[in-house]
């Protein structure tokens, strides 16, 4: 079961979820969960600002990725 959304321009889907060899679906975003609960503490040092909350999410998103990016280069090296 896939859960997709679509771009309404070019219908393609836009969530981070790729289907492997095997049909499975692998997720290659952080889990959800935690970029939303590390959105909300950040949303609230800001001040709780009345907005979308888009910039909370997308740093959040960057602050869980930026430790896996550190190991996969120190790896790579």
């Amino acid at each position: 079961m896939s859960h997709t959304k679509h771009d309404s321009g070019m219908g393609q889907p836009t969530d981070p979820v790729s289907t492997t060899d095997s049909g499975m679906e692998s997720v290659t975003h952080p889990c959800c969960k935690h970029v939303r609960e590390l959105a909300y503490f950040k949303w609230q040092e800001a001040g709780c600002p009345a907005c979308d909350g888009v910039q909370f999410w997308l740093a959040a998103e960057a602050e869980i990725q930026a430790p896996a990016a550190v190991s996969e280069e120190s790896t790579n090296n």
